[in-house]
Parts: C-alpha cells; sequence; structure tokens
C-alpha cells in the first residue's frame, strides 16, 4: 500500500514536460516569414495584368459574357451598411467573388436576377442593372472580386405611415439582405464603359490612384527644354497616334 502511494506521490511529483523551445520558436519564425511574404507578395504585384495594351484599345472591352439564359453564379463574401444611423435611406456595400472568370472595365454594370417570382405574372423575376463600385481589380486588387453599392429601396405608405413591404424593391432589399457565402444569379457585365454615376466613378477613382501614366507634358529635348505635350506623349505611348 506505501510502494504504491509512493509511486503514485513521485508520479504526481515528478518534473513536468516541457515543449521543445528551439523547435517552438523555429515554427513561430516560418509562419511570420509566411505571412510576410505573402504580404510582400501582394504589395510587390504589379497592378496592371488587366491593362489593355495600348490603354486606349477598348477592343478587348469584356461585354454580356453571361446572359440571362446561361448567368454566372458568383458568392457575396461581404454585405456591410455604409451609411450611418441618422442616414436619409440605407446604402450596402456588396462584394463577391467571380473568380476572375467574370472581368470588366471600370463604368460598367452588372446584371442581377433575384430568387423568386414576379407575383404579378408568375414568371421568374427579371434583370435589374447595377453600377459597378470597384476597380477591374477589385477592391483586394486580385482581379477576381466585383464591388457594388445598392441603395435598399423602400415605400413609405401615408396611410400606414410605415414603409410597406409590400412595394419594397425586390433585387434592392435581396442584395442588402445578402450573407457572406450566398450565391448570386449575375448577367453582364454589359455597357461600353461609359456609365456616369457615384458607383461608377469610385471604381474609377480606385483606378487611378493605381494606374501610372507617363506624364502628358515631360521635360526632355537635347538641351534640357521643354518638348510639346502631345508628341513627347506620343513617343512615350501615352496617347494614341494621330487620325487613330
Amino acid at each position: 500500500m506505501l510502494s504504491v502511494y509512493a509511486s503514485s506521490a513521485a508520479f504526481v511529483a515528478g518534473p513536468a514536460v516541457r515543449p521543445n523551445t528551439a523547435v517552438t520558436q523555429q515554427s513561430s519564425a516560418n509562419v511570420q516569414m509566411g505571412v510576410i511574404s505573402a504580404i510582400k507578395g501582394i504589395f510587390n504585384k504589379k497592378q496592371n495584368f488587366l491593362e489593355a495594351d495600348p490603354y486606349w484599345d477598348q477592343s478587348t472591352v469584356p461585354i454580356n459574357t453571361y446572359k440571362n439564359k446561361s448567368p454566372f453564379v458568383a458568392k457575396v463574401t461581404s454585405c456591410k451598411r455604409i451609411v450611418g444611423a441618422a442616414a436619409t435611406g440605407e446604402t450596402c456595400h456588396i462584394i463577391m467573388d467571380h473568380k476572375g472568370k467574370m472581368p470588366y472595365w471600370e463604368g460598367q454594370s452588372y446584371g442581377v436576377i433575384p430568387p423568386g417570382t414576379n407575383p404579378k405574372n408568375g414568371k421568374p423575376n427579371s434583370v435589374r442593372l447595377y453600377s459597378i463600385a470597384s476597380s477591374r481589380y477589385g477592391d483586394d486588387m486580385t482581379g477576381t472580386t466585383t464591388s457594388l453599392c445598392v441603395r435598399r429601396a423602400t415605400y413609405w405608405c401615408p396611410e400606414l405611415k410605415a414603409d410597406d413591404p409590400a412595394k419594397k424593391g425586390v433585387c434592392s432589399n435581396f442584395l442588402c439582405d445578402s450573407k457572406p457565402g450566398e450565391e448570386l444569379t449575375l448577367t453582364g457585365p454589359s455597357g461600353k464603359v461609359m456609365l456616369q454615376g457615384l458607383p461608377s466613378g469610385r471604381g474609377r477613382v480606385r483606378r487611378r490612384r493605381r494606374r501610372r501614366r507617363p506624364r502628358a507634358c515631360p521635360r526632355g529635348g537635347q538641351r534640357g527644354g521643354r518638348r510639346r505635350g502631345g508628341a513627347r506623349a506620343r513617343e512615350l505611348g501615352a496617347l494614341p497616334p494621330v487620325g487613330s
């Protein structure tokens, strides 16, 4: 009995098993190096892999890659309200992942087909167009995501003195209520980059911050003088040739 107790006491009071400090530190260092390498890869990647060459060439603008009969299914990655609590109405910023299979240019729009049927005719809901709010690289600069800025459409009924749910916007409420992982049925992109408005303007501004062009009127010449801006810019490829 005493021997059993003594051996139990020895087991309890024995030296604790300590982890190998060198191995733990090496693993932590490897993880840190991996994270740093990934971050450097993101920021050092040249953000011009979706540019036209030359940049003014619009022959490669993607138009109606996906249509109503054969739409593309993307997944929502984020949906956030972007206006304050005291704002008039609600606007949401929706980011979706298209895995690089549905490229677009700034100023174009996506068509969204909301689920369900139209109660007036019993047919599937029709497509709604929304201006794209991100640059062609997406907000994460990977070229695989698209952002929409959508205002929730509601109808204030003076008789009810409240929002009438029967008259709310079908697609805008569907988008503003979407959750990460939810599927979106898309068509497009449509439009030849001529749409104007806040969402498309946001996309153009975000792309302009990343794009680098030669100056329209750089200094040059044999004696350091100033050349004519248009001619010099054409030499550098910043402007199309005359007559093109």
